[in-house]
């Protein structure tokens, strides 16, 4: 297990050369693009972690995958960089330290809104102002179905939970009950 704060130590070299540069978006979403198929794919796993690839190998696999994936080139030496110091096993923690300080150097935060049915454009651009108005930044919303949540809508950011959902009314309402 790799601990937090090396991943966040490459997160923070990358992300301080990719803003010097001017390409902070783009190799967030690159670096995201990679570590998401790498978690996708037991093929790239294998190449990750079996010890019988050797670090040529892994550079060559990962320099075709970012070529095809036409990620910015930024990315090539920081990964080469990564396999180098056999600190594959981390990509995930630094792709999602990368994601972080970029929302944060660009002034935004993400959210996940959960509701039973899906949300039509009006409603989502409606939470999203909402959001963005209760805050004070720029929200990158994502949202999700779940039916067992009856009506109504369940906010996350950051450790943040707003639930205004039927479900959690009924359960607010049970402990309640339950305490009496």
């Amino acid at each position: 297990m790799i601990p937090a704060a090396l991943s966040l130590r490459y997160a923070r070299a990358l992300v301080e050369l990719a803003e010097k540069e001017g390409r902070l978006e783009a190799v967030a979403s690159g670096l995201e693009q990679l570590s998401a198929l790498c978690t996708q794919y037991d093929e790239l796993q294998a190449v990750m972690h079996h010890p019988g690839f050797s670090v040529e190998q892994r550079t060559s696999v990962f320099n075709e995958l970012m070529k095809r994936l036409n990620v910015d080139e930024l990315l090539r030496p920081f990964m080469g960089l990564v396999i180098e110091k056999d600190r594959l096993a981390a990509l995930k923690g630094i792709s999602s330290a990368v994601q972080s300080l970029t929302d944060e150097r660009l002034g935004r935060v993400r959210a996940r809104a959960v509701s039973a049915r899906a949300l039509s454009d009006a409603q989502y651009d409606a939470v999203k102002r909402a959001l963005e108005a209760k805050i004070g930044q720029t929200v990158l919303l994502e949202t999700e179905t779940n039916a067992s949540l009856i009506a109504g809508l369940q906010v996350q950011i950051g450790s943040e939970l707003y639930d205004g959902t039927v479900k959690g009314r009924l359960d607010r309402l049970g402990q309640q009950l339950l305490a009496k």
